[in-house]
């Protein structure tokens, strides 16, 4: 009986991390996997979006949040009247790219999407602008 009892804890045990196996979330597109669409808005001079959490300038870049295992879909405009282009990147330097729009013509958008597995920061620039044309998304 107590044999019957470890076996069953086991049994248990293991069933419960398969559960808690979360790898079929790695990819966009997995079965499961939060849907987020974040508007994003390039200006000349700043970045705005009604997701961001603080305001939309260079002294108060955009913070926006977001849960894990998670598709996003940025919808990127050229709000401004110059070439903008909408690049996310894994580091706060911009040296580890995730993902990137062409670059836009004023009134020009395009979608750039991105799937976001595991809580991290992640930095969005304009790349010809990135000192005042920045912000964060936080998941977690």
């Amino acid at each position: 009986m107590r044999r019957r009892m470890q076996l069953a804890s086991a049994i248990l045990v293991l069933a419960i991390l398969a559960a808690c196996d979360d790898s079929a979330l790695n990819e966009f597109g997995a079965e499961g996997a939060q849907q987020t669409t974040i508007t994003i808005d390039l200006h000349d001079g700043w970045i705005g979006s009604p997701e961001a959490s603080t305001g939309g300038s260079a002294v108060e870049p955009p913070g926006i949040h977001v849960q894990p295992h998670n598709d996003i879909t940025f919808r990127v405009t050229n709000m401004g009247g110059g070439p903008h282009a909408f690049a996310l990147y894994a580091d706060e330097a911009g040296t580890e790219p995730l993902a990137s729009s062409s670059l836009l013509p004023p009134g020009g958008s395009q979608v750039v999407t991105f799937h976001f597995h595991d809580d991290q920061i992640a930095y969005f620039f304009d790349d010809s602008h990135r000192e005042q044309m920045r912000g964060e998304l936080y998941v977690h």
